[in-house]
């Protein structure tokens, strides 16, 4: 959620990020999510670092990825072989639990709404065994979110098992709240879960607000055409009130 980017570039320091999302009770994104989760689940014992991951350009007609603008957790528990992505801040799209950063079975795949799979960072193609001892440095993993309505795994972003420094995402923090190419700076983007069926989400993309439930299926799909109609689907939808 982006409603306070006219303000400037979001404060991500723990005691600014604390104001918003938790004293105010606002969202954020993923500079402000994911930051204060990797704090908390670092806090609770588990290993953690952050990187940043680079999402797949959806509007382009070839396969291209954006800068690295994304920031993701890995976390494990300690002494354990397996890292986990968690993301609590990828929109409509975010993952509903930890997912391993490992090669998925077609099997284990069946019934998840994401994955994860092996990837070139210029190649939608898969590395063989050769390309990740001969070519690591172009080799990484792509976060997949299985599409019911196209009826396959459609790839969300791209990321590697480097981590990345505060500095760094500093500067990420910078660009996407600044820079006149940032989707967030194209209009409104508001996301929060609903109770509908358990696990669900609504989204609010500009004036176009859309309910979908568990499984993904869409229960409401309106334009907002009033103010008045603006501030109450705030306020009934996504607990914001001006």
């Amino acid at each position: 959620m982006q409603l306070n980017f006219p303000k400037g570039t979001p404060d991500t320091t723990t005691e600014g990020i604390m104001e918003k999302l938790i004293e105010r009770g606002w969202g954020g994104y993923c500079y402000e999510s994911n930051n204060l989760l990797a704090k908390a689940l670092k806090t609770l014992g588990f290993e953690v670092y952050s990187v940043g991951a680079r999402n797949v350009d959806e509007k382009s007609a070839e396969f291209a990825l954006q800068c690295g603008t994304h920031e993701i957790v890995l976390a494990r528990v300690l002494g354990s072989a397996v890292w986990y992505v968690v993301d609590a801040a990828w929109g409509s799209g975010t993952p509903h639990k930890p997912i391993a950063v490992r090669e998925w079975r077609d099997e284990e795949s069946s019934g998840s709404s994401h994955r994860i799979r092996r990837g070139f960072v210029d190649s939608v193609s898969v590395p063989t065994e050769k390309d990740l001892a001969t070519r690591p440095e172009r080799c990484g993993w792509y976060m997949q979110k299985y599409s019911r309505t196209k009826q396959k795994w459609q790839d969300l972003y791209f990321l590697t098992e480097r981590a990345d420094l505060q500095p760094d995402f500093i500067m990420m923090n910078f660009w996407i709240s600044n820079h006149h190419s940032s989707i967030f700076r194209e209009g409104l983007r508001i996301s929060i879960r609903n109770d509908c069926g358990g696990y669900g989400r609504t989204t609010m993309m500009n004036n176009h607000l859309k309910v979908y439930d568990m499984e993904g299926q869409l229960i409401e799909d309106r334009v907002i055409e009033s103010v008045p109609d603006f501030e109450e689907a705030l306020r009934v939808h996504f607990c914001i009130v001006h």
